[in-house]
């Protein structure tokens, strides 16, 4: 609990210094990072990660500015996004032995989002460190889930 209200804390801090969020952006980040920690603690259980962590690009995402999606829409995107690449793992874990074997050894998963306009954006996906790194730089406003997200983190390895 005290790493999850720490968590919570430094992402405001972090919104609040580099990106003028207001009341409606910094709820829907506490709902976000509330979202992501339920997932991972199911990484957790199904896959073995006693210390694994996360981080998100928050101000990747509030840089983005359409007028379409509100940063609050785009917050709640990245944030289940995450949430669900954390579902996606522990699902594969349970399925699969030698997958878990390896999704064990992750240590920090680390998100980032694009902008969908980039002609050039592609989800990517970027084991590293010996396999205990993550990397994941998402397309901005889609969202991830499901037999597709299970293929593409199946890839990884």
């Amino acid at each position: 609990m005290f790493v999850k209200k720490l968590c919570v804390a430094a992402v405001l801090v972090a919104m609040a210094a580099s990106a003028q969020a207001g009341v409606a952006e910094k709820k829907a980040t506490v709902k976000a990072v509330e979202k992501i920690e339920k997932a991972i603690e199911k990484t957790k259980a199904q896959c073995g990660n006693a210390h694994i962590s996360y981080t998100v690009n928050w101000v990747n995402v509030l840089a983005f500015e359409d007028m379409e999606y509100a940063r609050k829409r785009l917050i709640s995107a990245a944030g289940g996004n995450a949430a669900s690449v954390f579902k996606q793992l522990a699902g594969i874990c349970k399925k699969d032995a030698d997958y878990k074997e390896e999704i064990a050894k992750l240590t920090t998963v680390n998100f980032t989002s694009q902008l969908k306009d980039n002609k050039a954006a592609h989800n990517s996906y970027s084991l590293k460190e010996d396999g205990q790194v993550l990397d994941i730089s998402l397309v901005a406003k889609y969202g991830y889930s499901g037999t597709k997200l299970k293929k593409a983190l199946k890839n990884i390895w």
